[in-house]
C-alpha cells in the first residue's frame, strides 16, 4: 500500500517537477501600434500576458497596441546580441520602429545605440537617427543608469536588404 501511495504521488508530482527543472521561456516580443507599425522590441519571461502587463505597467502599452512575440531565446542566449539583429533586419528591410520614421523621412540614417552601464556592462540596445533623441527616451524610460552613456554601434542604411547592400 505504501508504494502505490508513492507511485501516486510520483505521478501526480511528475509534472510540476519537470516544470521546476525546465529553465523558464525568454523570448523577444514587439509592440506593435494600431497601424501595425512596430513601436518596440523588448524581452518577456513566462508568455505573452506577462509581458503585456509589464509593458501595460511600465506605460508602454497604449490603447490600440498589441504586443506578438518575435521569437524564442534559447537557452544561455545573449538577449541584446538578438535583440539588435532584429532591429538590423527590421530598418534594413524599411520597417522603422515609430520612433525613427521621423528621422528616416528626413533622410537621415537610422543606426543602433547601446546604453552601457557606469561599469562597462552593455544594459540596453535601440535604434534611432539622433543620438540626444536617443539619451532623452532612454533617460524617460529610466533605462540609463548614473554614471551610464549612450553611444552609437553602427549605421544601419535603411531599406536596403535584398538592393545588394546588407547591414
Amino acid at each position: 500500500k505504501a508504494t502505490v501511495s508513492v507511485l501516486n504521488w510520483m505521478i501526480r508530482a511528475a509534472p510540476r517537477l519537470l516544470m521546476a527543472a525546465a529553465p523558464p521561456r525568454r523570448f523577444l516580443y514587439e509592440l506593435l501600434d494600431a497601424s501595425g507599425q512596430r513601436v518596440f522590441v523588448g524581452k518577456g519571461e513566462a508568455d505573452e500576458a506577462a509581458a503585456a502587463a509589464v509593458a501595460q505597467a511600465k506605460g508602454w502599452l497604449r490603447d490600440g497596441d498589441a504586443l506578438r512575440t518575435v521569437r524564442d531565446l534559447a537557452d544561455g542566449e545573449d538577449v541584446l546580441a538578438a535583440k539588435e539583429a532584429i532591429l538590423a533586419d527590421s530598418l534594413a528591410e524599411g520597417k522603422p520602429l515609430r520612433s525613427v520614421q521621423a528621422g528616416v523621412a528626413a533622410g537621415r540614417t537610422p543606426f543602433l545605440y547601446e546604453v552601457v552601464d557606469a561599469d562597462g556592462a552593455r544594459s540596453y540596445v535601440g535604434a534611432a537617427t539622433d543620438l540626444a533623441d536617443a539619451e532623452a527616451l532612454v533617460m524617460r524610460l529610466g533605462f540609463l543608469s548614473p554614471g551610464g552613456t549612450v553611444r552609437k554601434v553602427r549605421d544601419v542604411p535603411f531599406g536596403t536588404k535584398g538592393a545588394g547592400v546588407e547591414p
